[in-house]
């Protein structure tokens, strides 16, 4: 009987201690110990400073503009500009109907070159908004 208990008590705390790694490696937890150089870059690594963008401000009549989005959601639309004002980023939005429907055109920019708007749609890029591209105005 006292054989049959501790075969029992083993039995549960060998599942216990299988549950617990499987969750923890499920959880993201490495197991490994991370070589000591890797963990020393990790610490020594640093963001480089924010460098506000210098970019004209917004003028009528230039012929280029970058399209950061395109949106049917007024509130998207006006979350990133807020988010792109916040970079200080000369950001405005234009309402266009396409077949029946709203669409909100998120834009940043004015310029004279197409050369210097594809300069920050690489900027643009780069932050994370991979959907920038160049845009000719009508007249």
């Amino acid at each position: 009987m006292r054989n049959l208990l501790f075969t029992i008590l083993g039995i549960i705390i060998i599942a216990s201690l299988i549950f617990l790694l499987g969750y923890l490696v499920g959880r993201g937890y490495e197991l490994r110990e991370e070589p000591i150089s890797k963990r020393i870059e990790k610490k020594e690594m640093v963001s480089p400073p924010r460098i506000t963008p210098k970019i004209p401000p917004l003028k009528e009549g230039l012929p280029y503009t970058v399209q950061v989005a395109s949106s049917q959601s007024e509130e998207k639309a006006l979350a990133l500009v807020n988010r792109l004002k916040v970079k200080e980023y000369p950001v405005y939005i234009e309402e266009v109907e396409l077949k029946g429907k709203k669409w909100y055109r998120v834009r940043v920019g004015s310029f004279p070159h197409k050369e210097d708007a594809l300069k920050l749609v690489t900027r643009l890029k780069e932050e994370g908004l991979l959907d920038a591209m160049v845009w000719k105005r009508e007249k």
